[in-house]
């Protein structure tokens, strides 16, 4: 019986450590904001000859740890449509979501050409897109839809650039206009909240192993 109580004993301590823990151990979260111009592209078909688009006005706007974030592969980014809005030369000026009168560009040319269907199944024209590169500018993974948002993405290993720009034909950027702005966030983990839980779990585990052999011996 006695064995019994020390048992229970230890699984409700591991259970309190675990919910102390899990409070504790959110991610550390560093939020920052990226203008986007309407002539910029989602990235740059010179050094990705196998996502070839075409080109832009304006390069990219990209991201990397120079603008505030650690941008380490792992972590988890968050974007979010602020404001603004984006002309591709036509009437009107459109959030990151583009505007839906050419219908879905999946598959049909420019940049969302390059844009998984099984994903993402309809993307607008001057629809927000981005794609993780590495130090040179080169796409590691593939290119995703960012749209409004919030969109979810964990930065590859080899990544350490967020590419972003607008969904648009090649040479059609002479006449768009406009610029939006959106919020990235990158949550990091917190390893000591993890080892200090896994190390305050093994140790309940332990003592009470030690104090059921102490019972039996008795």
């Amino acid at each position: 019986m006695l064995t019994l109580k020390l048992n229970q004993y230890a699984l409700s301590c591991a259970m309190i450590f675990s919910v102390i823990a899990s409070q504790s151990a959110e991610a550390t979260t560093s939020t920052i904001t990226a203008l986007i111009d309407g002539r910029s592209g989602p990235w740059d078909s010179a050094l990705n000859p196998s996502f070839n688009w075409g080109s832009s006005i304006l390069p990219p706007t990209v991201v990397d740890s120079s603008t505030g974030l650690a941008m380490a592969p792992g972590d988890t980014l968050t974007i979010n449509y602020l404001s603004g809005c984006a002309s591709g030369g036509w009437p009107g000026c459109y959030d990151a979501n583009g505007w839906s009168g050419f219908g879905n560009q999946v598959g049909a040319g420019g940049p969302a050409y390059f844009i998984n269907p099984s994903k993402y199944p309809v993307v607008y024209f001057m629809a927000l897109l981005g794609t993780f590169t590495n130090s040179n500018g080169v796409i590691v993974g593939n290119p995703f839809f960012i749209g409004d948002g919030p969109f979810k993405a964990v930065i590859p290993t080899g990544a350490s650039k967020l590419s972003m720009g607008f969904n648009d034909g090649g040479g059609g950027f002479f006449d768009n206009g406009g610029v939006i702005t959106v919020s990235i966030s990158e949550a990091v983990p917190e390893p000591g909240e993890w080892t200090m839980m896994f190390g305050g779990l093994g140790l309940m585990s332990f003592i009470a192993m030690r104090r059921a052999k102490a019972v039996k011996t008795a």
